[in-house]
């Protein structure tokens, strides 16, 4: 896991890239590229960040 960007994660592994972007706003965060559930889950938590903060469809 490595922060790219200000706000902006690699929170995949080798096999997998996804994104985590912290909007720091009522946005939420967002995931692009999702796979592996409870691996990201996990690592989200491990960064500090709340899951239940997700971007859902636009609303959480």
């Amino acid at each position: 896991m490595k922060e790219i960007a200000k706000n902006i994660y690699h929170i995949g592994n080798a096999g997998c890239s996804v994104y985590l972007i912290n909007t720091n706003s009522e946005d939420g965060l967002v995931l692009i590229d999702c796979g592996m559930e409870l691996n990201i889950i996990k690592r989200i938590s491990k960064i500090g960040l709340n899951p239940m903060d997700i971007d859902k469809n636009g609303r959480k």
